[in-house]
């Protein structure tokens, strides 16, 4: 039976033997909200989890089928850090008199992105 470990854009899937005392293990390491059942029938179980608990992964695929299991694919890093961009705006119109020495601007203003490289 195949053990391992496949990296996809949802995080982890993790296929092994079906263990029920692996199962009570892996439940209490990994929070409800960080694991999926995607299947499992008796013989074989695939989960989906969050990619922070990859050493969790390897220690009980260690501890109950005595190997790591394999890896497939390539873990990516997502950049999610602010992006800078340089905005152009432009003043179009010119200020209103309105009378007694006081001006008024109302005009619409016109905002071009233009290229980073």
């Amino acid at each position: 039976m195949k053990l391992e470990i496949r990296y996809t854009t949802q995080g982890i899937e993790y296929y092994s033997p079906y263990d029920p005392s692996w199962l009570i293990i892996f439940k209490s390491k990994i929070p409800q909200n960080e694991r999926t059942q995607v299947r499992h029938n008796g013989k074989f179980s695939h989960w989906l989890v969050h990619i922070r608990h990859k050493k969790v992964l390897d220690d009980l695929s260690m501890r109950f089928f005595g190997k790591y299991p394999d890896v497939v694919g390539i873990p990516t890093i997502q950049n999610t850090g602010s992006v800078t961009k340089l905005l152009q705006v432009k003043y179009i119109g010119a200020p209103k008199d309105r009378g007694g020495c006081t001006r008024y601007v109302g005009c619409w203003c016109g905002i071009v992105i233009k290229g980073v490289k």
